[in-house]
């Protein structure tokens, strides 16, 4: 337990996770949901897979834990984690019907709607090869041309592989 704690103040620390804390993100909160519904000791417990439903029903980024769950074979705690994000999700559409339609009709899928996808805040695969191909273009970003997507191609294989062997 002591380590666990050392672990998680020296994470609250580090740059990208004191960065979403101070954009008001809820990114710590969702990966905490997500840690804690994912626990071996967790299986079978009704909490956990709410809290990551509530998680889910905030930020979509949570939903990926599902896939885990079933792989786990956790068929009760995945089916409260659905239940509760579709239960979360229906109570804030209702609350905000307007924004809820906007956002599942047009803004939901609309990539640019996050900022410029170099800022070093964006942690993804894309913003990663767009900072690496103005880096070794020497100039602005080269947004939409082969470089970006070989170096996004690239990038992606690289995580693949060690996660791969990683896993072995």
């Amino acid at each position: 337990l002591a380590w666990t704690m050392l672990v998680a103040v020296w994470a609250g620390l580090s740059a990208p996770v004191a960065d979403t804390i101070s954009l008001g993100q809820v990114n710590a909160f969702t990966i905490g949901a997500a840690y804690w519904a994912c626990r071996p000791q967790s299986s079978g417990q009704r909490a956990p897979a709410v809290a990551l439903g509530v998680a889910i029903a905030v930020k979509l980024t949570a939903a990926l834990q599902v896939v885990y769950l079933v792989l786990d074979r956790a068929w009760r705690q995945t089916g409260w984690v659905i239940l509760t994000a579709a239960v979360g999700t229906l109570l804030g559409a209702l609350v905000l019907w307007s924004d809820s339609v906007t956002y599942w009709t047009s803004l939901g899928a609309l990539a640019s709607r996050v900022g410029d996808p170099v800022i070093v805040y964006n942690q993804s695969l894309n913003g990663l090869a767009l900072r690496v191909a103005a880096a070794v273009g020497g100039g602005a970003p080269m947004t939409g041309t082969t470089p970006v997507t070989l170096g996004y191609a690239i990038t992606a294989l690289l995580m693949l592989a060690a996660g791969l062997v990683s896993a072995a």
